[in-house]
C-alpha cells in the first residue's frame, strides 16, 4: 500500500516542490519533513538556492507546517487561489 507522493521539477535552473501527498495514517511521522530535506539537498547539489512551490489558501495544516521549515509566502495567486511560497536552500 503507497504512504504518498511527492513531485519536484527543475526548470530553467530553478527548482519546484509541486506536492507532497501522505496518507492520513503517514502523517505527521517527519515523512514530509524527510521529503523536503531529500527536495533541498537535490537543489544544493545542482547549486539552486531557492526553493518554489505554491500553497492552496485554504490548506492551513500545510501553511503551518511551510512556516515551521522556513518557507515563506511571496505573494498570491488568486486565479489558483494559492500562495506562492520560496525556501532559501543555500546560504548566501
Amino acid at each position: 500500500m503507497p504512504i504518498g507522493f511527492f513531485d519536484y521539477e527543475i526548470k530553467n535552473g530553478e527548482l519546484y516542490l509541486h506536492n507532497i501527498t501522505l496518507s492520513e495514517d503517514y502523517k505527521r511521522l517527519g515523512i514530509g519533513s524527510y521529503i523536503l530535506s531529500l527536495v533541498c539537498e537535490e537543489g544544493k547539489v545542482r547549486v539552486i538556492s531557492t526553493l518554489k512551490g505554491k500553497i492552496f489558501y485554504k490548506n492551513k495544516k500545510a501553511l503551518a507546517w511551510a512556516k515551521k521549515h522556513n518557507v515563506k509566502i511571496l505573494g498570491r495567486l488568486p486565479s489558483e487561489k494559492s500562495y506562492i511560497t520560496k525556501k532559501f536552500i543555500l546560504e548566501k
